[in-house]
């Protein structure tokens, strides 16, 4: 799978000898990910992945590093709720019922991001 992404920071890393010969350096580089829309074939800027996966019987939302932010969590919690989806909160976090399918949930929230961030399985 091939995917276009532009380089946003360049940063030098550690370096080292090896055998006493052939010097190293290395570069920290950070990349953002440009994601093809399903819709209208439009170049999107991805700003994070969201991951949707089943736990415990609930649909839950995160963040590639974590849990969603509260103003971000309590702006989908709206949408879903909008869109008749009944959610509750647990331990702070979004659920959505486990008795949806995949497709019946990730439809409307890849409507919710799209242009802002992929959605993406565990």
């Amino acid at each position: 799978m091939e995917e276009e992404s532009i380089i946003t920071a360049v940063q030098p890393g550690p370096r080292t000898t090896i055998d006493g010969s052939l010097d190293l350096e290395f570069l920290h580089v950070r990349f953002r990910i440009l994601e093809r829309s399903k819709y209208q074939d439009k170049v999107c800027k991805a700003m994070e992945k969201r991951i949707l996966r089943l736990e415990d019987e609930f649909w839950r939302m995160r963040t590639d590093t974590g849990e969603l932010a509260d103003a971000e969590r309590d702006a989908l919690r709206a949408y879903l709720h909008e869109k008749g989806f009944k959610t509750a909160m647990i331990d702070d976090n979004l659920a959505i019922a486990g008795e949806l399918t995949w497709q019946e949930v990730v439809e409307p929230i890849e409507g919710y991001y799209e242009g802002k961030a992929g959605v993406y399985p565990f």
